[in-house]
């Protein structure tokens, strides 16, 4: 069997390559332990920090996303908070961050979407993604 050499494939293999390991960001993460941010997780790729997680509107038809209110750079420190399965596959994540990496005192939170259970959830977010707040994922969907 021959092997595909396409730019496509080769460039999608370097990307890949890329991404750090969970090994190697939780103890980076570990280092930034305060009082009340404990950051067990990393971002992998840029993810759109919301307001709160997708719901199904009855009146609309459709999903409705919360605002964007910041965009967390590849490499942020996560601490999860809580966890909700939306759609029965889409994993969203309340997460705290902090903004300013050199102060101690600018921890925002906000949802992201850690991608598709069992699909592609390890291409967002890695490291410890046990929420804090709940123990298992709890399932929002269209009602």
């Amino acid at each position: 069997m021959r092997e595909s050499r396409t730019l496509g494939s080769v460039g999608a293999k370097a990307k890949w390559l890329s991404y750090p390991t969970t090994t190697s960001t939780a103890g980076e993460c570990q280092k930034l332990k305060e009082q009340d941010f404990e950051p067990k997780a990393i971002t992998i790729a840029a993810l759109k920090l919301r307001a709160k997680y997708p719901e199904y509107s009855i009146l609309k038809g459709q999903w409705v996303f919360g605002e964007v209110i910041a965009i967390l750079r590849p490499r942020t420190c996560l601490m999860i908070l809580r966890s909700e399965l939306v759609a029965g596959s889409q994993l969203w994540y309340l997460v705290r961050y902090r903004r300013d990496v050199k102060s101690a005192a600018t921890t925002s939170e906000g949802w992201v979407w850690g991608g598709a259970q069992g699909v592609d959830e390890a291409l967002y977010i890695q490291g410890d993604k046990t929420p804090i707040h709940n123990h298992r994922l709890r399932y929002s969907g269209a009602s």
